[in-house]
């Protein structure tokens, strides 16, 4: 007589609960160059058998009238963790960073594609109890495997809710082994920004938290510190526009504008003196400024052009005459 196939034992819920944790229990921290591993960080273990099970089985696979578990309500918590956890990290070490800037970092990190990603290079879908459609093997006739879009949800949902299994099992020190460890899995996927904040330590800090409060005065925006350096009655600064160079970010899709700053006046017409590309066109333009004060050869031209005209005017003045631009 054939044996037949082993039958799954539904997950069934942990006999003893504990209370559910919130952050108050630690303290998040800024991401630091130090932060950025350099490999994969280990996943971390879930204490509890049945939460990890549950975290891994499709709700198409149990049934409810058993009481049995799916990964669907800790997927649910499991979201709630990880937007708060990215929400921290981002406040803390993007400091002079606009709201909708930073709601851009945290969608680049929360997104499905992004979790789906990180749920498959832990090898999660090999351990999870899933629908045919979504396991990747054979189909029967008649069937279809799930569409590409639908098999990143279901990752997706499952590395939020091996989070949330992560925190549940362990009381004590869920919390903070989880977010430790996604500030150093994140810390890969936005490595370029994170290290671009570092180039400016002004942007590092948080003024509501009293970090850098009344420490200087802020500096003027490029636009401005440009425009006192070369500007005078009959000398312009031109930002246009310039379409032939838009793209899209490379981390969300978002279109980019490119904006130029051109000179008219000390014996230019349009004199090309900086370009600067960002999401708004107006940190495009202040980026163009950025870059021509840091073009110390132009700026020295025209600054020793303008400082000639004052104090030529300054000595007509003392001289009784008149002189015009």
């Amino acid at each position: 007589m054939a044996k037949s196939a082993p039958s799954h034992k539904p997950p069934q819920p942990p006999q003893t609960t504990f209370g559910l944790q919130v952050p108050s229990f630690f303290s998040t921290s800024a991401w630091e160059l130090s932060d950025i591993s350099t490999s994969l960080p280990p996943l971390p273990a879930v204490l509890n058998p049945e939460l990890e099970t549950a975290a891994l089985t499709h709700s198409g696979s149990v049934d409810p009238t058993q009481r049995s578990m799916s990964y669907e309500r800790l997927e649910w918590l499991g979201d709630c963790y990880i937007e708060l956890f990215a929400t921290c990290f981002i406040f803390q070490t993007f400091g002079a960073l606009a709201p909708g800037k930073c709601s851009q970092i945290r969608e680049i990190l929360v997104r499905n594609i992004t979790l789906a990603a990180f749920c498959e290079k832990y090898g999660l879908p090999q351990r999870a109890i899933l629908p045919r459609e979504f396991s990747g093997g054979p189909m029967p006739p008649g069937s279809e495997a799930a569409k590409k879009s639908e098999v990143i949800k279901v990752h997706g949902d499952i590395f939020e809710a091996y989070v949330a299994a992560v925190i549940l099992s362990d009381p004590e020190n869920g919390l903070p082994r989880a977010a430790t460890w996604l500030k150093a899995l994140w810390s890969r996927t936005i490595e370029r920004q994170i290290r671009d904040s570092k180039k400016k330590p002004t942007t590092m800090e948080v003024r509501e938290l009293g970090q850098g409060a009344a420490k200087e005065k802020p500096a003027l925006p490029s636009k401005v510190q440009l425009a006192n350096a070369l500007v005078l009655k009959g000398v312009e600064l031109l930002y246009e526009d310039e379409p032939s160079r838009r793209k899209k970010d490379r981390d969300n899709g978002l279109p980019l504008f490119t904006v130029g700053v051109y000179l008219k006046g000390w014996g230019e017409e349009r004199k090309f003196l900086g370009v600067g590309t960002a999401q708004g066109k107006r940190e495009a333009g202040e980026r163009a400024a950025q870059q021509a004060l840091e073009n110390k050869k132009v700026m020295k031209i025209y600054s020793e052009k303008k400082k000639a005209y004052l104090a030529a005017r300054e000595a007509e003045a003392q001289s009784g005459g008149g002189t015009c631009v």
